[in-house]
């Protein structure tokens, strides 16, 4: 039995490799669905070398799915790759398979995306990222924030710690601020976030004035209720605002 083991193991791979380097569609997509077998490096490897030697984007997609399900090292550093590919949908492809990746650099190759051109793979990204958690590259979430991408404004929200909050504050103004707005709400909104924390986006938000900044405030005290402390903070900061805002005379 082990010698028929070794005979396989042995035989497969090779055979595989040689599938590879078809020119017949069919026999090149059995070889990609063999390279999938988690963990085989030689086959990953493999793949990786026939996919930079150029593939039409069926069997691309195929192969991606192939290196997401072998897993191995040579797979995860030919999906790392593909996350600077040309087409946006193989970028935002191989977002959603890092995932998969237990990589330490998926987190990082993830957070460059959410400043990819195409809203795709910034949705996928950040979706990617919500799933892995966004420990470790908040800081570049932050930027991507305060830079005004969508995605990232509401990852920041989602998982920003208290420190990351701090530090989102100071470096927030009034350009950023249409920007950050989803972020700034998801926070005060979320149970799990302190009160002091809360409070200083509040004192934050009136600092900024202006209308917009008086919406979010709004927006939020409305959910809250009346004795709640972030609710007389809203209300106490929209009062002082109301009463500066000049009159308007007929």
């Amino acid at each position: 039995m082990l010698c028929f083991a070794f005979f396989f193991f042995t035989f497969v791979t090779p055979a595989a490799g040689q599938s590879l380097e078809a020119t017949d569609p069919v026999e090149i997509e059995r070889a990609i669905t063999a390279a999938a077998r988690p963990g085989d490096r030689a086959l990953a490897t493999q793949l990786a070398a026939r996919i930079d030697a150029g593939l039409p984007a069926p069997l691309l997609s195929r192969a991606i799915e192939s290196l997401v399900q072998n897993g191995s090292p040579p797979a995860v550093s030919a999906l790392l790759t593909l996350a600077h590919h040309r087409r946006g949908a193989v970028r935002a492809q191989v977002a959603r398979g890092l995932v998969r990746s237990r990589s330490a650099n998926a987190r990082s190759a993830l957070a460059d995306l959410l400043d990819d051109p195409e809203a795709e793979v910034r949705s996928a990204a950040a979706v990617a990222l919500g799933e892995v958690g966004a420990q470790g590259v908040m800081d570049t979430v932050m930027l991507a924030t305060l830079r005004g991408v969508p995605e990232a404004a509401i990852l920041f929200g989602t998982q920003a710690s208290a420190q990351d909050v701090a530090r989102f504050l100071r470096r927030l103004d009034a350009t950023a601020l249409e920007a950050s707005a989803p972020a700034l709400r998801i926070l005060l909104e979320r149970a799990n976030v302190q009160r002091p924390t809360k409070l200083a986006i509040v004192q934050r938000l009136a600092a900024l004035e202006g209308p917009l900044s008086a919406r979010v405030l709004r927006e939020v005290g409305a959910t809250l209720p009346e004795n709640d402390p972030v609710r007389r903070a809203i209300d106490q900061a929209l009062a002082t605002e109301d009463a500066a805002a000049p009159e308007v005379t007929q």
